[in-house]
């Protein structure tokens, strides 16, 4: 029977919400005429016993339009009449061997063609994670996406003349699902170009308020390799091109009563092409050395009020070696998503101008002025103030990490910053992508900050700490507004304050570490909007500022379609050495040529590279008995996979006993 205090909470929901919550739990159990299993607990299977009229993507439509997406079966297999033990129960083992022969077959029982909009998307899938075959019933997020790879996914559908909006992934998880909700735009976008005073957002505030000594120069340097006997003429008539149609690459700041303010300028306002000629250098090391001078150069000479804050550097080598080409961008209007957008733009535009056509770029989403207006319109509203109590609980103070070296200033110079990356062979990368979220319903980056906490504390010795996070607010589906395909700096950085349970469980941490990171609400933009533009004094200065940051940046696919031009970040020399910098560790990971790179950012002024060398290790290790645990673990449930129902984890256990 179901506890008194559960079943009331239950009762309290919708009609629409009970039943769906219910549906969840009973139906895998005590079903008459429809069967949810989860076999191996690699998808939810819906079997249903009815007639040659069934249409499973009719029912599919209806359940997600009454379901949340975690009730809703990955795939709905019609059988002429339920299998039975002869006690009369519903035979399981028969059912599961109808679902392996469906999914080995690739087919549906009910034979319905793939439309042509599943064909697409299935093509953009499958670019985009990097595999095949893709199935129709697949869960985007089961194969290996996440926030970022849904935006590229996005821009492309785009582009394909197949109109998604940004909550769309996440609230349809297959091709299936999705292409039964894709609709018709109801209003065009204007594509001409934007100008004029623009709302710092909450990330731009937060720089500003860190870096003091050197604003102008903190960048980010890519270098584009395959275009090495390419024309200049052509890189640069690009160049122009991408700043001319991305207003977020014209982004100007400039001080009014010692206040940053912005703006977008013209594009005849500004350089944004160099050309360098170095054939004349006969040596290589002393060609480099020449080519590292200008690019420190033309940094340190970026002026933010006249926005030149994009540019692309081209370098003659003559004979000497292959000719470089790099593009320099300030972090002020660009993020990862950004690149991405500019990769493929880059791209496109060399083949056009390469055939002599007319340069031209995907259409155009939000500008950078839309956003900025969107998240000013937020302040003052109340949901907003009702998260003040949550972020004000991240902002507690915590225990100090120990250091090789003693300091007295905790600011330290980019002068100062190492960074050391460990690539991790990991046999099972798949399974840190697929299988092993499964077992607690987690994300790959759930999985990494477990290990990475788990790291920290053994190592510091310490019980809590104040995690820096910094995520996609493009995916952040409160603020309806789609920027898949605008430049810009969109990231949302909060504070989450971890800390150790009473056990050493493992399955306890994973759990305890997921259900706060869902707690956070509205993918955490509420905290730069109630610290950086309210105009509240809400925070110190220094609440919620962490001593690590972490970054996962996903999957990274740096080669764009079948071209031969792939692009690769350069760490060095992009940031002026006296920069200022308040944390003792940033940690950027990203999975690149199935590889999973970990990049350590730390102070030699406080730590030696041995000890980050082995912290590195010990993560490894960690996230490695991570996976292992989860591989072998029998899934379970906890809280927010039920979000409706309010239940705490001791509710949770007890309702489901209830049906063992």
């Amino acid at each position: 029977m179901i506890p008194t205090d559960i079943k009331d909470r239950i009762d309290g929901l919708s009609p629409k919400a009970k039943k769906l919550f219910l549906l969840k739990i009973k139906q895998a159990l005590q079903s008459e005429d429809v069967e949810i299993v989860a076999p191996g607990r690699q998808q939810l299977v819906a079997y249903v016993q009815g007639t040659d009229n069934f249409e499973s993507k009719e029912l599919k439509k209806n359940l997600k339009m009454s379901l949340p997406d975690y009730m809703v079966p990955s795939s709905i297999i019609l059988v002429d009449e339920f299998p039975t033990l002869p006690n009369g129960k519903i035979d399981r083992k028969k059912l599961n061997d109808i679902n392996d022969i469906q999914r080995t077959n690739k087919t549906i029982l009910s034979k319905e063609r793939i439309s042509d909009t599943e064909q697409e998307l299935i093509k953009i899938w499958e670019e985009v994670l990097g595999f095949s075959p893709i199935n129709v019933n697949d869960n985007f997020f089961e194969i290996g996406g996440d926030s970022i790879l849904s935006i590229q996914i996005i821009a492309r559908a785009r582009k394909a003349g197949i109109m998604l909006e940004a909550n769309q992934i996440f609230d349809h998880q297959t091709i299936a699902e999705l292409a039964l909700f894709i609709k018709e735009p109801t209003s065009e976008i204007a594509q001409q170009n934007v100008n004029g005073n623009v709302l710092l957002w909450p990330i731009q505030r937060r720089f500003f308020n860190i870096n003091k000594a050197a604003p102008n120069y903190w960048n980010q340097i890519v270098k584009v390799n395959g275009i090495e006997d390419m024309s200049y003429i052509l890189l640069k008539r690009v160049i122009e091109g991408l700043v001319d149609y991305h207003e977020g690459l014209r982004q100007s700041f400039f001080k009014i009563d010692n206040q940053w303010n912005s703006k977008i300028i013209d594009t005849t306002e500004k350089k944004v092409f160099h050309y360098i000629d170095c054939s004349n250098i006969s040596s290589i090391n002393n060609q480099d050395k020449y080519i590292v001078e200008n690019l420190i150069s033309i940094q340190k000479n970026v002026d933010l009020s006249k926005g030149n804050l994009f540019q692309g550097v081209y370098f003659n080598c003559g004979a000497t070696q292959e000719n470089k080409f790099m593009m320099i961008a300030h972090h002020l209007v660009i993020d990862m998503i950004s690149w991405n957008i500019i990769f493929d733009d880059f791209v496109q535009g060399l083949e056009k101008l390469k055939v002599k056509e007319k340069l031209k770029f995907k259409s155009k989403t939000e500008s950078i002025k839309h956003w900025g207006e969107i998240l000013n319109s937020k302040i003052q509203s109340s949901d907003l103030l009702n998260e003040l109590k949550f972020w004000k609980r991240q902002c507690i103070s915590t225990e100090l990490f120990s250091s090789d070296f003693k300091v007295e200033n905790p600011i330290f110079l980019e002068s100062s910053i190492n960074v050391y990356n460990r690539i991790i062979q990991l046999e099972n990368l798949n399974d840190l992508l697929k299988r092993v979220n499964e077992t607690f319903n987690t994300k790959t980056e759930d999985l990494l900050i477990c290990a990475l906490f788990k790291t920290l504390t053994d190592w510091f010795k310490i019980n809590n700490l104040i995690l820096g996070l910094e995520h996609n607010g493009r995916s952040n589906t409160n603020l309806n507004i789609d920027i898949s395909n605008t430049v810009g700096w969109f990231t949302s950085f909060f504070p989450v304050f971890l800390e150790k349970s009473g056990s050493n469980d493992i399955g306890e941490l994973i759990t305890n570490i997921k259900e706060k990171l869902r707690s956070v609400p509205n993918n955490g933009v509420g905290f730069g909007l109630l610290k950086y533009m309210s105009g509240a004094n809400y925070f110190e200065v220094t609440d919620g500022e962490p001593q690590i940051i972490f970054n996962y940046l996903g999957v990274q696919n740096n080669t764009i379609n079948s071209s031969n031009i792939n692009f690769e970040q350069l760490l060095n020399h992009s940031r002026d050495p006296n920069s200022e910098r308040t944390y003792s560790f940033e940690i950027n990971a990203f999975i690149k040529n199935n590889e999973l790179h970990i990049n350590w950012s730390y102070s030699s002024d406080l730590y030696k590279e041995s000890t980050i060398k082995a912290l590195s290790l010990n993560l490894e290790n960690n996230l490695k008995m991570l996976i292992d645990y989860c591989l072998k673990k029998e899934g379970s449930y906890t809280p927010s996979d039920f979000p409706e129902a309010n239940l705490s984890q001791e509710d949770l256990d007890n309702l489901m006993n209830q049906f063992e």
